[in-house]
């Protein structure tokens, strides 16, 4: 750790801490580890504090000696090494890194010399060999005293001892544990470094403590390929001159990509496989918080190939297969506290029907607004169920999507009026009953324009028709702009924008996206919502 802290590492991973030696009060035999800790201010990532040790006695040493103790884990159990779970507690408890590097950033900003433990429990799959290794500990603690061994002779004869009695299993689970500890404190050290925390830490000591809006957005992430030509394309068998471009994607993943771009403090509840190409997502997107999203090792990660003619999708083929269901009524269930904390929760279509209903029951108990986006015309049928779409504040369907809905809500549509949002604003200010409980209603209509429907606080309705973001001609690629639209505009709200001038940032993002081939402009930035802000300030009511 000495050297850790002088060669400038701030994260240290181990197996198991040492500490207080069960039998301390009579043999004194505390381990330098903790004395180490108290003064060197190093995060060590382990498995908890060994198990030979007495781990109540360490942690009320470390306590008195202001050392942070977190449990990485969904509860405040601490861990015990090769087993989960004792019957004590640290200071705290996360399965956020990002809250753990503000610990850590804190105690350096007030100079604190003590150091941090993140406690990490043993993964589920080693948990049994872990009891079972947890016995033999405790057969080899009291052969040693049988044995009369003592002071600086128990661990070594311990270890031993126990590597013996299981067979090399201890050893084998000891591995399994480093790189696992080595794993997460990788992910906090790149933490630590990262743009976006130091953008954020950046922002507060300029003066912008203002809290950030916190958005939860769930949903599938997906790894785009687009076929692109400028041709005009026939469905005769040819082949036609182009290119193909490869991107991160995915309806929630763009929509919590640009949300973090503009300054919103945003969870992904999202699943990727532990594959390459999942990991190229990430590395990709390192400016996301990935701490929540689900990596199944038995599912490969979605992919989707869209075919872009002169500018405009065509159509899409996708292959999602069966990870999307990693995001199961479950795992919402066990980030309840994202919804909960969250400003406002943006749901994407892929999900299943389950998930939604479980997100619809959450959020109504924690009285949380939904922003759904279809994403395809046949998942509209997901939110019609009773105890979902009462709970939906902002759907933002296309003009195909918005057809289905009307039509699951017994209204006629006539296909004229995708010509202009102004024939849609009226179409839907005829027909109240298509905006439900929705506060806003949002129809794209690509190249026509889009169509937002409010509904105010006092029952009153009004709506605003808004043209293209930009011209046909400087289109790159549409995927994403309208996940941009949704983005800027759902920012500019929650960051105080009136509804008159949320739409403008919206358009802004929207525009910056169809230039260029990525799902969302890496030139998204906050700046746009604070120049917009500023204007409205200034603008003469």
């Amino acid at each position: 750790m000495y050297l850790a802290h002088s060669a400038g590492i701030r994260v240290f991973s181990t197996g198991g801490v040492g500490g207080v030696h069960r039998g301390a009060d009579q043999t004194f035999d505390i381990s330098a580890d903790l004395q180490e800790l108290s003064q060197t201010p190093v995060c060590v990532v382990c498995a908890g504090v060994k198990s030979i040790l007495d781990i109540g006695k360490t942690l009320e040493y470390l306590e008195t000696h202001s050392v942070n103790c977190i449990v990485y884990s969904d509860k405040n159990v601490f861990p015990g090494f090769f087993t989960a779970e004792t019957q004590y507690k640290g200071q705290l408890n996360t399965e956020n890194l990002e809250e753990v590097a503000k610990i850590i950033e804190s105690s350096s900003d007030l100079g604190l010399h003590a150091g941090t433990i993140l406690a990490c429990p043993i993964p589920n799959e080693l948990q049994v060999d872990g009891d079972f290794i947890e016995k033999i500990i405790k057969d080899a603690l009291e052969e040693s005293k049988a044995k009369r061994i003592i002071s600086q002779q128990v661990t070594p004869f311990i270890l031993k001892r126990v590597n013996e009695l299981s067979e090399g299993k201890s050893m084998k689970t000891n591995i399994e544990l480093l790189k696992n500890n080595a794993k997460i404190a990788s992910k906090l050290a790149k933490l630590l470094v990262g743009p976006r925390f130091h953008a954020a830490k950046q922002s507060e000591a300029n003066g912008n403590d203002k809290r950030r809006p916190k958005v939860t957005v769930i949903g599938a992430t997906i790894l785009d390929y687009e076929a692109v030509t400028n041709e005009h394309v026939q469905n005769d068998g040819g082949s036609y001159a182009g290119k193909m471009e490869q991107r991160c994607g995915g309806v929630a993943r763009n929509h919590a990509d640009a949300l973090t771009r503009l300054g919103c403090d945003v969870t992904l509840l999202s699943a990727i496989g532990n594959d390459a190409l999942g990991e190229w997502i990430r590395k990709r997107c390192n400016h996301m918080n990935w701490d929540n999203v689900v990596v199944s090792n038995k599912f490969s990660t979605a992919t989707y190939l869209s075919i872009n003619v002169q500018g405009n999708i065509n159509f899409g083929i996708n292959s999602i297969g069966n990870v999307i269901y990693d995001i199961s009524p479950e795992y919402i269930k066990k980030h309840e506290q994202s919804i909960a904390e969250a400003d406002f929760v943006l749901i994407d279509g892929n999900i299943s029907e389950e998930a939604i209903k479980q997100i619809a029951i959450t959020s109504k108990y924690y009285n949380k607004k939904i922003w759904f986006e279809p994403t395809d015309y046949h998942k509209v049928n997901k939110i019609m169920d009773d105890d979902v779409l009462p709970q939906i504040s902002i759907m933002s369907p296309n003009a195909n999507e918005f057809m289905h809905f009307a039509q699951k809500c017994d209204v006629s549509v006539n296909p004229a009026i995708f010509t202009s949002p102004y024939h849609i604003g009226e179409f839907v200010l005829s027909n109240l009953k298509l905006l439900h409980s929705f506060d806003y209603l949002i129809v794209s209509l690509a190249q026509n324009g889009t169509a937002i429907i409010r509904k105010a606080d006092d029952e009153s309705y009004s709506f605003i028709g808004l043209p293209p973001p930009i011209q046909p001609d400087l289109i790159v690629s549409a995927s994403g702009a309208g996940d941009s639209f949704n983005s800027g505009f759902l920012a500019a709200m929650l960051n105080g924008v009136p509804f008159d001038a949320s739409p403008i940032v919206g358009q802004k993002c929207a525009s910056l996206t169809l230039q260029t081939i990525e799902a969302v402009s890496t030139q998204i930035t906050p700046k746009l919502i604070s120049e917009i802000r500023s204007y409205s300030k200034n603008s003469p009511t």
